[in-house]
């Protein structure tokens, strides 16, 4: 039977809880966690069995104490890895097959990660202020970004994995939205067809991603915090910092009615039971739920149809809600609830180590600009440098740093026979070691699928 469960974040309790939607008890609980708004990113992975798609494997989390990035592996309360980061991250995401990693920081630029090694893939100079929220379109082709300067941009998946040819280029957004006026609060997408914006600037903004048009612009009563869009993109939940929670149904013509106001046609609103800012929102798959956190510390589950809160989870230690109270520094904890998503519940949280699937640290600085020389023939004219000759333009290292690449000679002796000899000898044993593995390989995959089906 198909079970979700529901993953989140509080300040309060400084753990990553996992708890069952129907019974909200907790399942497990992730230690030494200290997490920020749009923080925590699910690395998601093929499933072996092809039942419900993608499971999870691991979690990523920004701490705000320190400039880290903590990592978790299901099964392991503590964590694996804590990278340190050069600067203050502010978001993260993760692609949608879980091979890739992206972060933002307060100074506006945009990492990617491979995370099957670690590697930092590309640094690009994303916003002019700091990213708050970053998400990955379903196919993979692109990803958007929004930060504090108010501006949307769109980037090419391609160009931020693979780079570009000429090492001097810089990646530009495939698009750029600056009809906000104020910080973006949250983003919210599904197919990939709409785009559904909030910001400081008490907006929700709707965009068709294939023509990159502006559908509609709605105007709150109050700053919209979090959104959430249902799978069938047919309804848009939107959280406030008043404590509301508001529908906009895309079933209704999108005009700039006013959300929570005295006339829009097309609002509902849940009877909230937030005492503050409603700061995270999530649906189940089915559409039917609805789950809300405040930064009262409280989460609520809403029935979709009804309109009504039909639960409360109270959290992996509830009785630290009471006893309490008359402590001074009670008022003054931040208690916000930081990250909410539903999804599968994971298979490998009570198995061992998955070793198909392994996780490094993420590293601080990107290979290219290591001592790591990758030869590439230079296609530029012939300079005085290089002689009559061609050249070879060495990518990374001390090159890099002065800003143009430096361009050797390729014009020299022939190799003697001796040592042509002893390299086509070196090269037939290394052809004979890559045919060994290659076999090694193949016998463990068929090892693995053999014990798949015997399952």
């Amino acid at each position: 039977m198909f079970k979700e469960v529901v993953v989140s974040t509080s300040l309060k309790e400084n753990t990553i809880n996992i708890w069952d939607l129907n019974s909200c008890s907790n399942i497990f609980e992730f230690k030494e966690n200290c997490g920020i708004h749009n923080g925590t990113a699910l690395i998601r992975i093929a499933n072996l069995d092809d039942d419900y798609g993608l499971y999870p494997q691991s979690i990523y989390s920004i701490q705000s104490t320190k400039p880290l990035i903590n990592a978790w592996k299901y099964g392991k309360p503590s964590p694996i890895f804590r990278n340190s980061m050069g600067e203050r991250m502010t978001c993260l995401c993760a692609s949608s097959d879980g091979a890739f990693l992206f972060g933002g920081s307060f100074s506006g630029k945009l990492y990617v990660w491979c995370v099957s090694s670690g590697d930092l893939l590309n640094i690009v100079d994303a916003h002019y202020k700091g990213v708050t929220v970053i998400r990955c379109l379903p196919d993979m082709s692109s990803i958007i970004t929004g930060g504090d300067d108010g501006l949307i941009r769109q980037w090419s998946m391609a160009e931020l994995i693979g780079g570009l040819d000429d090492v001097n280029s810089i990646i530009r957004p495939l698009w750029t939205a600056s009809d906000h006026a104020l910080g973006i609060t949250d983003l919210v997408l599904n197919s990939g067809m709409y785009l559904v914006s909030s910001s400081l600037d008490k907006t929700i903004r709707v965009w068709n991603l294939f023509s990159h048009q502006l559908i509609s612009t709605i105007t709150t009563p109050s700053i919209p915090r979090c959104l959430c869009l249902t799978h069938t993109e047919s309804r848009c939940y939107a959280g406030f910092a008043d404590g509301s929670i508001s529908i906009l149904d895309f079933g209704q013509p999108l005009e700039a009615n006013v959300i929570g106001g005295s006339g829009g046609e097309n609002e509902q609103r849940l009877k909230s039971g937030h005492e503050d800012s409603v700061t995270c929102l999530a649906i189940t798959s089915d559409d039917r739920f609805v789950i809300s956190g405040g930064k009262d510390g409280r989460v609520f589950v809403w029935d979709a149809s009804s309109l009504q809160m039909i639960k409360e989870y109270k959290g992996g230690n509830a009785s630290a809600k009471g006893g309490d109270a008359g402590s001074k520094d009670k008022d003054n904890q931040d208690e916000s609830i930081v990250f909410l998503e539903v999804m599968p519940y994971p298979t490998l949280l009570f198995e061992n180590e998955n070793l198909l699937y392994p996780l490094k640290a993420l590293k601080k600085f990107k290979t290219t600009v290591m001592n790591s020389f990758e030869p590439t023939l230079s296609m530029s004219p012939v300079t005085e440098e290089s002689g009559n000759g061609g050249g070879v333009r060495y990518v990374g290292g001390e090159s890099m740093q002065s800003g143009a690449p430096v361009v050797l000679p390729t014009v020299e002796e022939a190799p003697k026979a001796e040592e042509k000899t002893d390299l086509e000898a070196e090269n037939a044993k290394l052809k004979e070691l890559s045919e060994k593995w290659k076999n090694v390989a193949e016998r463990m995959y068929q090892q693995l699928v053999t014990m798949q089906e015997t399952k």
